[in-house]
């Protein structure tokens, strides 16, 4: 199994690009006393670690970017001492420095040792690795393996750059004269760091009683995601299985819920396990797990002895019938993990999903993800005036790993599509999203919400956000929009007819509770493509504001090859930052393996690639795709009924094939499983296609 280690885009502190090799200072007169800076970053703590040195201090100039670290003590007994700013973590990161000055009077330039350091806890015998840089230049890496024991380490050459890396509990060192070629010091240290660990910057010196005084610049603290194998994408889209969410499990080797039922109910799905009752072509529900359920209850359900893990909630959801289901009970949340909806599994046309034509509760959203690891494929969301809210969001408890590929969504209250406060590793690929309404509640009555005709957003602290090769049209604004806090890549999009002032790309500082000025935004624009159609009016290609706040320090973006088609805008750019927020380096990667196209190759892929079925569209998005031909349309309607209405589906049943042992690993696989790649030729058949009902 070939495994590749992929640094995802969760880039806590950086500062400006870099422009060549580095060179070590020595810090000359007084050295900065503490408080001399600011107050450390978010997150961070600093301690003295271990007893009887002198008392140490850490600080951080947002100006420069830069931390000083005042530390005294051995870090290389069984008893450590020291000063250390530090992030608690959990799972795989990598900290990265540039060591720009250090001194400490009548200390040895040997004796004076300050740099990245990873440990169990702030205890003086805890287990470690560090990767410190002397007043010399050198390198060194130091371990701890055991609580309390001996320290050993390896010498490294001439550095000015260290990095660590902590991989399943095990630490790497390295160093670098330039930050761009890192040469590893010593070997993979067997630390076993668990749970929640200390990774930070520290200090130290021999003797204890002098005081060594450092700045770092260049600091980055970065996550760190393994895949399994590089066909590992929650069973589908190998080409786009890593970074923001797309390399989750969901529903693999779990339940199998048969969603037999166009009826919007709350009724307990039943067991079919061992009777398969006609709904496979095989008896895969004598050997595996199995239920029958309404739409509603296949997403909401928590599986009997759920206790949080993969093994026993998983579930994936298959459709034996074609149809529009309506959500007469309000809006749906998913609040169970590890769940896949396998949408390409109906017959002909598909699914859609829908508010009632009566008014549903004032804070129903369409369907809200409260949780993590879940893939929502080829289903089609367009709920209508009398909903309320957001058509797709995450929101609501700790959502991470969520994916909405190949979905429809239209005439959505609020935001068309949302990855709320603080959830990360949200990925909307291959979608339309378009014709959020616009006023349609009378007095506008929607509760967390509104009726403004909103279409992507990034809300405040939401990281890890991938927008990519979509089709967002006809948006009153929101096409895109991020908040403060956020890290979004907005990759390859069509963006067609979005209204008034915000024609594509708007970004502000706006914190969790909607105030001002909140913290910053880090995005990556690459290669997308803005249309302007009817509706588009006069408008800000770019806007960064502070909303008449103080700006916020260090927003960045890297942005290239992001073009129009048509007249412009007469502001092609609105920015009152009072800063350039651009980066010539991007902050955040696009997925591994993923090439950006030319934006001028944007609109004929996206109209050959986006939406839930793009061989099998009903006649809504089959409207969408001539409006945006033709370059007509209306953004933001009142109604659904102002613009055709929802269409009448055809109901279709079938017996699915769903294959024999299907949680075993297919043939000439690794990792995916038969039902995996079962689904991917349902898939697959309305995307480029394939046989008639996705045999496999």
């Amino acid at each position: 199994m070939r495994r590749r280690l992929l640094l995802a885009l969760v880039v806590l502190l950086a500062t400006a690009p870099l422009s060549g090799q580095s060179r070590l200072l020595r810090i000359v007169g007084v050295p900065p006393e503490a408080g001399s800076c600011g107050a450390l970053p978010m997150g961070w703590v600093s301690q003295d670690i271990g007893s009887g040195q002198v008392a140490g201090s850490a600080c951080y100039d947002s100006g420069t970017a830069q931390f000083t670290i005042n530390g005294a003590g051995l870090r290389y007994t069984s008893a450590d001492q020291g000063h250390f700013a530090n992030l608690a973590k959990t799972g795989n990161w990598e900290i990265v420095y540039r060591l720009v000055a250090i001194d400490a009077p009548g200390v040895g330039d040997a004796d004076q040792t300050c740099g990245a350091w990873a440990q169990q806890s702030s205890a003086a015998g805890a287990k470690k690795i560090q990767l410190d840089i002397d007043g010399n230049g050198t390198a060194f890496m130091a371990s701890r393996l055991t609580l309390n024991g001996a320290v050993s380490g390896t010498i490294g050459s001439g550095a000015t750059w260290g990095r660590l890396r902590i991989i399943s509990g095990n630490g790497q060192a390295a160093q670098s004269v330039d930050g761009v070629v890192w040469t590893d010091v010593g070997t993979l240290q067997a630390i076993g760091l668990s749970g929640s660990y200390l990774l930070g910057l520290g200090c130290g010196t021999f003797p204890d009683t002098g005081l060594a005084t450092a700045v770092f610049a260049d600091v980055t603290v970065t996550e760190i995601i393994i895949p399994d194998d590089e066909e590992d994408c929650g069973g589908y889209r190998p080409q786009l299985c890593t970074l923001y969410g797309m390399n989750t499990q969901a529903g693999r080797g779990g339940a199998l819920i048969f969603m037999n039922t166009l009826a919007d109910n709350a009724t307990t799905p039943a067991s079919c396990t061992g009777n398969c009752g006609g709904l496979a072509m095989t008896a895969v529900c004598d050997t595996i797990t199995c239920y029958t359920a309404s739409f509603r209850m296949a997403l909401s359900w928590a599986r009997p002895g759920c206790n949080g893990g993969a093994a026993t909630c998983a579930r994936t959801v298959v459709f034996t019938t074609s149809g529009t289901i309506v959500t007469t009970l309000g809006g749906i949340t998913i609040s169970s993990p590890y769940l896949t909806i396998a949408g390409q599994t109906a017959p002909s046309p598909g699914i859609t999903v829908r508010h009632s034509a009566t008014p549903v509760p004032p804070s129903g959203s369409g369907i809200s993800v409260a949780t993590h690891d879940v893939i929502v494929q080829h289903v089609r969301l367009r709920g209508g005036s009398l909903g309320c809210n957001d058509q797709l969001i995450a929101y609501g408890g700790s959502e991470y790993n969520v994916v909405a590929d190949h979905v429809s969504i239209g005439w959505a209250q609020d935001d068309s599509f949302t990855a709320y406060n603080s959830s990360t590793s949200v990925t909307l690929w291959r979608s339309i999203v378009a014709e959020s309404l616009n006023n349609a509640q009378p007095g506008n009555t929607c509760t967390g919400g509104g009726s403004d005709g909103h279409g992507v957003l990034a809300f405040a602290d939401a990281t890890n956000v991938l927008i990519a090769q979509n089709l967002i049209m006809s948006h009153n604004s929101r096409c895109p929009y991020v908040q403060g806090g956020t890290a979004t890549v907005v990759v390859n999009n069509l963006v067609y007819n979005c209204r008034g002032g915000w024609a594509f790309f708007v970004a502000t500082n706006y914190n969790a509770n909607g105030g001002l000025p909140g913290s910053r935004w880090l995005a990556t624009v690459v290669g997308n493509r803005v249309v302007r159609g009817p509706s588009t009016g006069d408008c800000n290609m770019w806007e960064f504001s502070a909303q008449g706040s103080t700006p916020v320090a260090a927003n960045r973006i890297y942005r290239t090859d992001n073009t129009w088609s048509g007249t412009v805008c007469n502001v092609v750019e609105f920015n009152d930052l009072g800063y350039s927020p651009d980066i010539g380096t991007p902050d955040l990667v696009l997925p591994t393996g993923y090439v950006a196209l030319a934006s001028t190759a944007v609109e004929a892929f996206v109209v050959a690639n986006a939406g839930a079925r793009p061989l099998d569209r009903d006649s809504v998005d089959t409207r969408y795709i001539a409006e945006l031909g033709a370059r007509t349309g209306s953004a933001s309607p009142a109604s659904q009924a102002d613009v055709g209405g929802w269409p009448t589906l055809a109901v279709n049943t079938h017996v699915l094939p769903v294959p024999a042992s299907p949680h075993s690993i297919a043939t000439g696989q690794t990792v995916r499983t038969n039902l995996e790649m079962w689904l991917e030729t349902c898939a697959l058949q309305w995307e480029i296609g394939g046989a008639n009902d996705c045999v496999p």
